[in-house]
This record gives structure tokens, sequence and C-alpha cells, in this order.
């Protein structure tokens, strides 16, 4: 870590705190925490607000989140209609 701790002396408080923000939004993208992620990249954008690399990082993780909800969706209404299939099934042939 000390190496680190080297590369960041040149570096401006809100230079490092840019980078921090980037690094700890890609951990929470990397293991899927989508909106977590965002939150980071927000942060970051708000020290360097043209910075397009962020807006990017921003765009993708709000991409994934809505690809994750169609996921769900699809996976409920698929739930629904498996259920409501053994619920006709059943109450047909328990006569």
């Amino acid at each position: 870590m000390a190496h680190h701790h080297e590369d960041n002396e040149h570096l401006s408080p809100e230079e490092i705190k840019f980078n921090d923000c980037i690094r700890r939004g890609d951990d929470l993208f990397n293991i899927h925490q989508y909106m977590a992620s965002k939150e980071f990249y927000n942060e970051a954008l708000e020290l360097h607000f043209n910075d397009k690399l962020v807006h990017e990082k921003i765009a993708l993780a709000d991409k994934k989140k809505g690809y994750e909800t169609k996921t769900v969706i699809k996976i409920l209404a698929v739930a629904v209609v498996v259920i409501a299939a053994i619920w006709i099934y059943k109450t047909q042939f328990s006569i």
C-alpha cells in the first residue's frame, strides 16, 4: 500500500477523492451493485462534471440496472403463469 500512497502524493485532495469515488464505484459495479456504484460515480461527477468517463459509467450502471429489473419482471411473470396453471389444473381435477 505504500506504493499507492506515493502515487497519490502529486495529486490534489480533490483528485484523490475523485479517484477514490471512481474506485469505489467500480468495486460496487463489479459485484452488480449498480445503484450503489452510481452514488459514487455521481459524487465523482460533482468533482469533475465534464468527465466523459464518469458519464459513461453512470449510463452503463443505468443500463445494467434496467436489464436487471427487466429480468426480475420476466421471472415474476413466468412464476405467476406457472402458479395459475397449477391452480387451474388442481381445481379442474380435484373433484
